[in-house]
């Protein structure tokens, strides 16, 4: 059995620790968290880790649970139903109080997902209910990240949310169970030349790519559900709004903060079996969507698209 004795916080910079503590466990049959020291966990590493835990289990490996009700965080992740998207039964033991715009409890994203449209309302409208513009920029970038999921991972995914007042920033996480961008060109005429994460994971980033466009049509009047912007159209958002966007699939990640710093770079020791999307954006630099928007298409639009406004229908 191997045991993982879980971080107390793992906040932004937190994945050269975490992911390495749960990339050590890979070969072992049976794996027990260790929750006694976890306190404050930012979205990311909450689905990253639930994500993991439903990755072991459907490879036919134990995963147990220790202190996990005695933690500091406890009732904070019984709050946010971390506990329940793993089946294991915990009595709240308090009273549910209304997220009230702060958070957003856990989402199950599973494959080919027909309720993008109201998760991504669902989301937004929790953590943006007294901002339009901040709302329906949530609700755009959120159903994009939720789409690439449930098309691409061949798995299920996890979605948390949460924003900060302190700091004036949201912050989304998605993470999924599935094979990882590289597999997803498998059997498309990009294999060959995509034969690296880092080299898919470039090329998801770039405007009109998907996997999906590569195959036969899945719509049912015979159309593509997914025009290939999502990632790109995601990525630009954050720039335009100075925020933050880390993707993470395989062993190669892009890592956006702001309007200026962006690379891809690869590093085993952050390995992650599928897809990780975690998005920041910062709400003071969300006051004209629309504005926003524009700019967004003048950077990432789809040549054969005649009607802009088709894709947020």
């Amino acid at each position: 059995m191997h045991t993982i004795t879980l971080p107390a916080t793992a906040t932004e910079r937190a994945l050269p620790q975490l992911l390495p503590l749960l990339n050590a466990a890979e070969e072992a049959c049976e794996i027990t968290l260790d929750f006694k020291n976890v306190r404050f966990y930012y979205p990311h590493a909450i689905v990253i880790l639930l994500a993991r835990c439903r990755y072991w289990i459907n490879h036919g490996k134990r995963v147990n649970l220790s202190n996990y009700t005695e933690c500091p965080a406890s009732t904070y992740l019984r709050r946010i139903d971390f506990f329940s998207m793993l089946g294991i039964p915990v009595e709240d033991g308090f009273h549910r109080h209304d997220a009230n715009g702060r958070f957003v409890c856990l989402k199950h994203i599973q494959l080919r997902d027909n309720n993008v449209d109201s998760i991504a309302r669902e989301v937004a409208e929790c953590l943006a209910s007294e901002n339009w513009e901040l709302q329906e920029c949530l609700k755009y970038a959120i159903g994009e990240i939720i789409t690439n999921v449930a098309q691409h991972s061949c798995g299920e995914g996890y979605l948390y949310a949460q924003r900060y007042q302190e700091s004036s920033m949201v912050h989304f996480a998605v993470a999924d169970t599935g094979i990882g961008l590289k597999a997803s060109f498998e059997g498309t005429e990009l294999e060959a030349s995509l034969d690296t994460d880092l080299k898919a994971l470039e090329k998801a980033l770039e405007p009109e790519v998907s996997s999906a466009l590569l195959r036969p049509p899945t719509g049912p009047y015979g159309q593509y559900v997914n025009r290939g912007i999502g990632l790109s159209m995601v990525n630009e958002i954050g720039r335009q709004t100075y925020g933050r966007m880390y993707v993470s699939t395989g062993n190669a990640y892009f890592l956006r903060i702001g309007d200026t710093s962006a690379h891809f770079e690869e590093n085993d020791d952050l390995y992650h079996p599928g897809v990780l999307v975690d998005l920041h954006l910062n709400t003071d630099e969300i006051d004209n969507f629309e504005q926003i928007i524009t700019e967004v298409r003048n950077v990432v639009t789809p040549s054969e698209l005649d009607n802009w406004d088709e894709l947020f229908e």
